[in-house]
């Protein structure tokens, strides 16, 4: 039970005019972006998509379409689910429909509650059409916290069960029955369960118990774990691409970076260029026309800021830092003397 006197003069102005949502509900929605807080690709051919409750579609179609653009031609799909707190089940159904080819009838969802004194008892499938592209094979992680509830929870537990997506993070709070918020009065709003939602395979649900992670990880950590995941395996049948993108990824989960002594010796002059300490890493001045930031990302290993073609590595010479080598993406190689 909450306090919540607008709400309740709000549902009351809705059910007036025949509406199943606010104005203001929808006004608040939209100024969230409908919930979607990060869209964008990662290195290794990567797409992230985080939203942080589930709008209804029937108004967030074409920011869930939008978000869902940044995975076309990606060779994996992270859908960032860890602080989501549910909301509409068709958001699930329109954003899953995505990962099923069209003509692919699939079943998400069997939907069992009370309308109005009546029962229904229906069923969500993949839609026949979305906007953009749609793909049945591009592999896909679904990431988890302990506040993941609700619709959050369906989405990991079906894509799951279907063998459709991985689930990477934490176990989920365990809330699989619907709920809705009904006034009792002037000022006060219950929220009261109304239904049931069952996996269509045989009928199971995770009330109570929560979706239980393929890979347990703690949620801060389970981005990264993710990447990890989906790169290990086209990194291992030599994908040039996952194997560059892994290096960074399996640094920062480890922690096995160039420590600062380390930093501090690499600092001097190299041909062309020298090397000065900053509070974080290193930075790259080429003939004092411009400055480039140096991030560790392995023992002797640095990321450059602003491009991902290329990286620097320290060479080492009888116990010394003796060069330093740019090492491009493509694999070539160029060899910067140490001197001094």
């Amino acid at each position: 039970m909450a306090f919540d006197p607008d709400e309740v003069a709000a549902d009351r102005r809705a059910k007036a005019s025949g509406e199943t949502t606010t104005q203001a509900q929808r006004d608040r929605e939209r100024a969230s972006n409908f919930g979607f807080r990060e869209a964008r690709r990662l290195d290794g051919d990567l797409a992230y998509v985080r939203f942080d409750f589930f709008a209804d579609p029937q108004y967030a179609q074409e920011t869930a379409s939008a978000a869902m653009r940044f995975a076309d031609g990606a060779k994996g799909l992270i859908f960032d689910l860890r602080y989501n707190n549910g909301g509409v089940l068709e958001m699930a159904q329109f954003l899953m429909s995505y990962l099923y080819p069209a003509g692919k009838d699939q079943e998400f969802f069997d939907y069992n509650y009370n309308d109005k004194g009546s029962q229904v008892v229906r069923s969500q499938w993949s839609l026949p059409a979305v906007p953009g592209w749609r793909s049945g094979d591009i592999p896909v992680v679904v990431l988890t916290g302990s506040t993941s509830f609700s619709a959050a929870e369906w989405m990991a537990f079906s894509l799951q069960r279907l063998g459709r997506a991985t689930v990477i993070g934490e176990q989920t709070s365990g809330g699989a029955h619907p709920v809705t918020r009904v006034p009792i009065d002037d000022r006060f709003m219950l929220q009261v369960p109304f239904g049931l939602i069952r996996d269509p395979i045989d009928g199971k649900d995770f009330e109570g118990v929560g979706v239980t992670p393929d890979l347990a990880v703690p949620a801060p950590e389970a981005l990264l774990a993710a990447q990890k995941f989906l790169l290990q395996s086209r990194a291992g049948a030599g994908d040039a691409e996952a194997q560059w993108a892994l290096v960074p990824i399996e640094t920062a989960l480890t922690g096995q970076a160039a420590s600062a002594a380390e930093m501090d010796a690499a600092v001097g002059a190299y041909e062309g260029r020298t090397l000065a300490r900053t509070a974080t890493g290193l930075a790259y001045h080429w003939r004092d026309r411009f400055v480039l930031a140096l991030e560790p990302i392995g023992k002797d290993l640095f990321a450059v800021q602003g491009t991902d073609d290329y990286r620097f590595r320290l060479v080492h010479e009888n116990g010394r830092v003796s060069g330093l080598e740019r090492v491009w993406k493509s694999g070539k190689r160029e060899t910067y003397r140490r001197l001094d």
